[in-house]
C-alpha cells in the first residue's frame, strides 16, 4: 500500500510541473479556472481534481489504483504511435509477457461470471454508459476516458468450443496508458462489472 500512495505522489509531482489548460486540452478534460479544478470522465462518470495538489475531490468511488492511472492518463508523455486499428493486449508493448497475468485477472473471471449470461454483460457495460458494437453478436465497447475505449467480445460456449472474451482496445491507448495502467484499470472495470460495484452518478 505504501507503494501505491508514492506512486500517486509521484503522479501528483509530475503534473504539477504541466500548465493545467494543457493536460485538459490532451486529454479531453475541462479545465475551470475559476475554481481551480480539473475534470475528466472516467467510465462515463467526472472526476474532480483540485489544484495545487491535484488531489481528488469527492472521490469514494474510486480505489486508489484507479486514481494512480487516471493522473497516468493525464500525464500523456509516453511516444508511442497513435494507430487507427484497434489493439489487442497481445499487441502492446511487453503485451506478451503481462498476457498470464492479464488473462487470468480480467478475462477469466469475466468469462467465469458471463459465459452463460452474456446478455448480463451487456447491461452492465450499459450502465456504465458503454453501447453495443458491430464487431459481434455479444460485443460492447466501453469509454474508459475520453480518448481511450475498450471492446468486450464475448464468445458463449456451443457444441464445438467452451467460452472465450476477447478484449480489445482504441489504437492510441499506449500513448495514455502503459501496459501494466492497461492491467490495472481492465481488471478494476472487470471488479466493477462482476461485483455490480458500478459508479452511479
Amino acid at each position: 500500500m505504501e507503494k501505491l500512495y508514492q506512486a500517486l505522489e509521484l503522479s501528483q509531482a509530475a503534473l504539477l510541473k504541466k500548465n493545467p489548460q494543457e493536460i485538459a486540452e490532451k486529454a479531453g478534460a475541462l479545465w475551470h479556472k475559476d475554481t481551480q479544478l480539473l475534470s475528466l470522465n472516467y467510465l462515463n462518470r467526472p472526476c474532480y481534481l483540485q489544484l495545487p495538489n491535484f488531489s481528488f475531490v469527492q472521490s469514494d468511488w474510486l480505489s486508489l489504483k484507479e486514481k494512480i492511472v487516471i493522473l497516468h492518463y493525464l500525464i500523456d508523455e509516453r511516444k508511442a504511435p497513435e494507430k487507427s486499428e484497434l489493439l489487442s493486449f497481445k499487441e502492446m508493448e511487453t503485451g506478451n509477457i503481462y498476457f498470464p497475468s492479464f488473462h487470468g485477472r480480467v478475462i477469466q473471471p469475466l468469462i467465469n461470471a458471463f459465459a452463460s449470461f452474456p446478455q448480463e454483460l451487456l447491461e452492465k457495460v450499459f450502465s456504465l454508459g458503454g453501447e453495443k458494437s458491430t464487431l459481434g453478436e455479444w460485443a460492447v465497447q466501453l469509454p474508459v476516458f475520453p480518448k481511450v475505449c475498450a471492446f468486450f467480445l464475448l464468445y458463449p460456449a456451443d457444441d464445438e468450443f467452451p467460452a472465450d472474451l476477447k478484449i480489445l482496445f482504441s489504437g492510441n491507448i499506449q500513448k495514455f496508458l502503459d501496459t501494466e495502467d492497461v492491467v490495472v484499470v481492465s481488471e478494476e472495470i472487470a471488479h466493477r462489472l462482476i461485483n455490480d460495484q458500478l459508479p452511479i452518478g
